[in-house]
């Protein structure tokens, strides 16, 4: 199963592809699952050559994104980068081809609170959000940009944190909780209703995605008593590509009251760029706040056997342990 896509900027492939071939892995007979926890394109770039790659996986995405007026704003984003759908719409025009013409709805496999999303003996996959007043809201927000279609149509983007598809993965003893960029929320919404949802899958998670990455909008301490056990081991993915980098160093300090094993999965946010003081001067004078975005990639990876023993955590690139 691969969760979510981005491209390795020295490759130009998607990671998951390039992290599976080193693995001896072949995407095309292996990979089962492909889940877009929603749209944003730091969650999506490279998701249409994971699926042209990997013909028999099943594609899930939220099930807010089954609306009709969604595929409206998609089709109308053209191949506007910066709407955040771009890449959606050709996983889109891929799934329509391999359906042999069947409608979008049928396309997709479509994630809710507590939809099963892969079973067998000793493994499970399930989605944990978006909440039925999640969809609803989502549903409203989204139809009222259909009117006001135009150049301003990022504003849809707004939306997607809302709707993103948070999981629980269960293998053998382990529990792992993948938090996408799901926000804290409301009392029907984001990790407050996963909390409170009596039907979501029982245990505390040994191994943490943080969601968001580390973003204090997606803090829920209820989510940190009820969901994750309490020496749990976290990684956060940095994201580096605007004016506020995430996670702040308040966030990690944060993060850090609630597990004393938290990783970063790639380089801290950084104004340093490696170039020559004459040449920075003379960007910094048109951009300000520019800063080196695309530093050398890293990943943490983290094994352990399916009775919880034999635990492995292994740094690659330029990931690093944040904690003591």
């Amino acid at each position: 199963m691969v969760v979510d896509s981005f491209l390795n900027r020295h490759t130009g492939n998607p990671v998951a592809l390039d992290y599976l071939k080193a693995l001896d892995v072949d995407p095309s007979r292996n990979l089962k699952r492909l889940v877009i926890t929603h749209w944003h394109n730091d969650h999506t770039r490279g998701a249409s050559a994971i699926l042209t790659t990997a013909p028999v996986a099943k594609t899930w995405a939220s099930v807010a994104l089954q609306q009709q007026n969604f595929s409206k704003l998609v089709a109308a984003s053209g191949t506007e980068p910066d709407f955040g759908t771009d890449e959606f719409r050709r996983v889109l025009e891929l799934l329509k081809a391999r359906a042999g013409g069947r409608k979008e709805e049928l396309a997709f496999s479509w994630a809710k609170a507590n939809t099963t999303i892969f079973q067998s003996a000793q493994c499970s996959v399930v989605s944990l959000s978006p909440s039925d007043a999640s969809i609803t809201l989502a549903f409203q927000e989204i139809g009222k940009l259909v009117p006001t279609l135009g150049p301003r149509l990022k504003a849809v983007a707004q939306t997607a944190n809302e709707v993103a598809v948070a999981l629980w993965i269960r293998f053998g003893a382990n529990n792992v909780l993948l938090g996408a960029d799901l926000e804290a929320g409301t009392a029907r919404t984001g990790w407050k209703a996963i909390v409170a949802d009596e039907e979501r899958p029982s245990g505390r998670a040994g191994l943490l995605k943080v969601p968001h990455h580390g973003s204090d909008d997606a803090h829920e301490p209820l989510m940190w008593e009820h969901l994750v056990a309490p020496t749990c081991m976290a990684v956060i993915t940095p994201y580096n590509a605007s004016s506020k980098p995430l996670p702040s160093k308040a966030d990690v300090d944060r993060i850090l009251k609630q597990t004393p094993h938290l990783y970063l999965s790639g380089p801290r946010p950084s104004k340093t760029t490696g170039l020559s003081p004459a040449v920075e001067r003379l960007i910094r004078q048109v951009a300000p706040d520019f800063r080196d975005v695309t530093g050398n990639l890293g990943h943490v990876r983290f094994r352990v056997d399916s009775n919880g023993n034999n635990h492995q955590i292994e740094l690659f690139g330029r990931a690093q342990k944040l904690s003591a």
